[in-house]
């Protein structure tokens, strides 16, 4: 029995997502959506972090000593509004840390597939798709802000030009070592990890959506 595919589209304020009997061809694209998001990620976090980083402040200058005894000489109301500020500039570190070796770990990814697995398709360029019993599983992994935009779901057919792969997700880490992540690459484009029960399905070429599920 052929295996049923399904396409998971996040929506934006800038993208309502397709319609059923569109044809998506990876022949006409540089990049796919993932790779974009990675790098508007990237963007993003890094406008936000300076613009909130402390600029031309003297006491930047000074030494721990200094900027403790600063601290303890302020208002009650002034550490409160100085705890946040290093909160908000610590969370958007933490985002600029985050897209970057989401970029860096694409980037050694594809360095492997292109040396050693060159027939397979490209991450950044591919689609995915999955199994139907894995939707909601994805949906999830996403978590709340990208479920408050939304999705579509569509089955898929019409799998034509096809190069496809299947393979483990977890390959894929968002927070890993740098010294492990040949490894994975490795592990990834062999299928040597590749979880019957939890799949990704990669594919440059064509695929028609045929239905909508949600």
């Amino acid at each position: 029995m052929q295996t049923r595919l399904f396409h998971i589209q996040r929506l934006r304020i800038d993208f309502e997502g397709n319609q059923v009997g569109d044809v998506i061809d990876t022949s006409v694209w540089e990049r796919n959506e993932f790779s974009c998001g990675i790098e508007r990620g990237f963007d993003k976090c890094n406008a936000d972090f300076q613009r909130i980083t402390p600029s031309g402040d003297p006491r930047i200058e000074l030494d721990q000593g200094d900027m403790d005894q600063l601290f303890l000489e302020q208002s009650d109301e002034f550490k409160l509004a100085k705890a946040k500020k290093y909160r908000e500039i610590a969370w958007q570190l933490w985002g600029v840390k985050s897209q970057a070796l989401k970029m860096a770990r694409e980037a050694v990814f594809e360095q492997v597939r292109g040396s050693r697995f060159s027939h397979l398709p490209r991450r950044q360029r591919g689609i995915w798709l999955t199994e139907e019993g894995q939707i909601s599983n994805w949906i999830n992994t996403w978590g709340p802000q990208a479920q408050s935009t939304g999705f579509k779901v569509f089955e898929v057919s019409g799998i034509e030009g096809v190069n496809i792969h299947a393979c483990d997700p977890y390959a894929v880490k968002d927070e890993f070592n740098f010294g492990e992540l040949g490894r994975l690459a490795n592990a990834y484009w062999s299928g040597s990890l590749s979880n019957p029960k939890v799949r990704e399905y990669l594919v440059e070429g064509s695929i028609t959506l045929s239905a909508q599920v949600l």
